[in-house]
């Protein structure tokens, strides 16, 4: 079991693995407008690696 904040959860588990990347989806408004929710904004800041949102809708 995890606890704390997904995005630096993820962020320790990219790290421990040594992952190239970090694929997440996200939601929002259809185009340009795509919104990212607060876990893919945090993962964006913080990584030491590639992340790729992907547009769940």
């Amino acid at each position: 079991m995890l606890l704390g904040g997904p995005a630096s959860k993820i962020r320790e588990l990219q790290a421990g693995y040594e992952a190239d990347a970090i694929v997440i989806g996200s939601h929002g408004h259809s185009g340009w407008k795509l919104m990212l929710g607060s876990t893919a904004i945090n993962l964006l800041h913080g990584a030491t690696c590639d992340v790729l949102t992907v547009y769940v809708g």
